[in-house]
């Protein structure tokens, strides 16, 4: 969905310059192990939506995420 949103962000700005990236590409495997050992998620749910995804949105702005269910 990022790429779709980038291509339609430049098709809008003619000249503009977008990256994107995803977090999984970016994050070595040695991290993404140790996030696991450290919060007991296996490494097969730390996928979309899940612990990393949300972790990185509420550290751009805490906004975007929901309030936690009680």
């Amino acid at each position: 969905m990022i790429f779709e949103a980038a291509d339609l962000f430049l098709a809008q700005g003619p000249g503009s310059k977008v990256m994107a990236a995803a977090w999984w590409d970016l994050t070595p495997e040695d991290t993404r192990n140790d996030i696991a050992a450290q919060t007991a998620v296996d490494r097969s749910e730390d996928n979309h939506a899940a612990l990393v995804e949300t972790s990185l949105l509420m550290r751009v702005d805490a906004r975007c995420t929901p309030a936690p269910l009680e």
